[in-house]
């Protein structure tokens, strides 16, 4: 199971960082500047803000600039998210142990195998001990479609 956890944590890695590194790519694409919006009474209003921190409210005409100065947002959200991950993932990957209570019995010599019987069943004990119960199927009422 700890193969599959380390497995599953390096993919999960892999993935962040490719994630991270497209968006940053992607972000590069976007125009500068930041945008911010206020509801007042029944409307909403955007309003720009560019490197002179003066605001300039925006209209119609620029729904574009709107767009993207929303999704760069929304982007550079998921960059700070998954970066925030990836510090997670890495501490998690060095607390993981290296060698496990299933991995004693597994790493033991054969002439020691033979006279110790482990406490965790290993996974081909499990198998064979499962396919060697009788199989007892669900009693159904008479009529029961």
């Amino acid at each position: 199971m700890l193969a599959k956890l380390e497995d599953y944590v390096d993919a999960r890695i892999q993935r962040v960082k490719s994630l991270i590194t497209k968006i940053e790519d992607k972000l590069k694409q976007y125009p500068a500047g930041r945008i911010n919006i206020r509801r007042v009474r029944n409307g909403t209003y955007y309003y720009f803000k560019g490197s002179d921190l003066l605001e300039k409210c925006l209209d119609d005409k620029d729904s574009q600039l709107i767009e993207d100065l929303l999704q760069k947002n929304y982007l550079e959200r998921i960059v700070k998210v998954s970066k925030n991950e990836l510090v997670r993932l890495e501490k998690i990957k060095g607390l993981l142990p290296d060698c496990r209570a299933e991995d004693v019995y597994e790493n033991l010599k054969d002439d020691r195998k033979k006279w110790v019987k482990p406490i965790i069943p290993t996974d081909e004990q499990f198998v064979a001990e499962w396919q060697n119960r009788p199989y007892t199927p669900k009693p159904f009422k008479k009529g029961t479609p």
